[in-house]
């Protein structure tokens, strides 16, 4: 009899894309468990959206583990997609098509041969991967900033902050002094956070902003340190492989976190392992910034909100001056 499809389930919103399962052997080099065991990866576009193993004795549903990787999903929000792409290198483990209440063919994918061979390569590696450089940025800081930004992102200030709302920071253990920084998204055209490393730099950058004819003939006080969130396509090809072979959270396609630096000449590049773990910092004192003032700050009961959190080793001061620009 077909597995009738819990509450949990049925409530969970739908995407008009189509997922890919791709299901393999795991490799016995690989194989840290007991046993035969497959991979079953789930892909939304270029996106790892889950991955578990699963027993090849049937003693593991795969209907189960689907679902599971809709609830919690290493990408985005809990969603089903409206169809699926089968890619099943194992026969004795099957979908059970009527329960999932999805269509479902079946058929070869090249999106879930890169990331089978990808997270193969990750594995197997006695060193890092030489594509990403692991020295620079080590899994656990670099794990922890995914999952910091894709929470920044499900709590989306900038539907209520724009780029002329300043926010002061300060922190005597990172050397913060009076750093501004400003949350990108309001105008729905990019979305991030800019930092800045004084008023005078942050007032420069959004006189550029106002006079785009003259920017060419500027250059920038000061470095800029910045997260973005950029579309996975336009992404660094070997950040997106190290995501996709560690399955590191993102919060959506087109909501990508790349911590990055502008120079004084306005070119961008990936900032430093250092610079990750400072933005990781911030972005924690943010979210917990906006989780404890966010109600009060829509409700504009304030012209000025002040906060300090621990951080780490670090006590971080959060100082938000609504509509900043003088």
């Amino acid at each position: 009899m077909a597995r009738k499809q819990s509450g949990r389930t049925r409530q969970i919103p739908r995407v008009e894309k189509t997922w890919v399962i791709g299901i393999s052997e795991m490799p016995a080099m690989i194989n840290p468990l007991e046993g035969e065991f497959a991979l079953m990866f789930v892909m939304e576009d270029d996106l790892l959206v889950g991955a578990v193993p699963l027993r090849i004795d049937g003693k593991s549903s795969l209907n189960d583990a689907f679902d599971q990787i809709c609830a919690r999903p290493a990408v985005g929000v809990p969603r089903r997609p409206k169809s699926l792409l089968v890619d099943n290198r194992v026969p004795g483990l099957l979908l059970d098509a009527e329960s999932l209440g999805l269509p479902l063919a079946y058929g070869k994918s090249p999106e879930f041969e890169e990331a089978l061979s990808l997270f193969i390569e990750h594995q197997q590696a006695s060193d890092r991967d030489d594509t990403f450089d692991y020295e620079e940025y080590p899994p656990a800081d670099t794990k922890r900033f995914f999952t910091l930004t894709a929470a920044w992102v499900k709590l989306a200030p900038w539907e209520y902050l724009s780029d002329v709302d300043v926010l002061l920071i300060n922190s005597k253990q990172l050397k913060l002094s009076n750093w501004v920084a400003c949350v990108m998204g309001n105008s729905g055209q990019s979305y991030g956070i800019l930092f800045f490393k004084n008023m005078a730099a942050y007032r420069q950058f959004s006189y550029i902003g106002r006079n785009q004819s003259k920017l060419a003939r500027m250059s920038l006080k000061e470095p800029i340190v910045a997260l973005n969130f950029e579309e996975v396509s336009l992404v660094p090809q070997e950040w997106r492989k190290a995501q996709m072979a560690n399955a590191w959270p993102v919060a959506a396609t087109e909501m990508f976190p790349v911590p990055e630096i502008y120079t004084k000449k306005m070119e961008r590049g990936l900032a430093p392992g250092s610079v990750m773990n400072m933005i990781s910092d911030i972005v924690e004192a943010l979210s917990k910034f906006w989780r404890k003032n966010g109600k009060k700050i829509i409700s504009g009961s304030s012209a000025s909100y002040s906060d300090e959190f621990r951080i780490g080793g670090a006590n971080i001061g959060i100082t938000l001056l609504v509509s900043g620009i003088p």
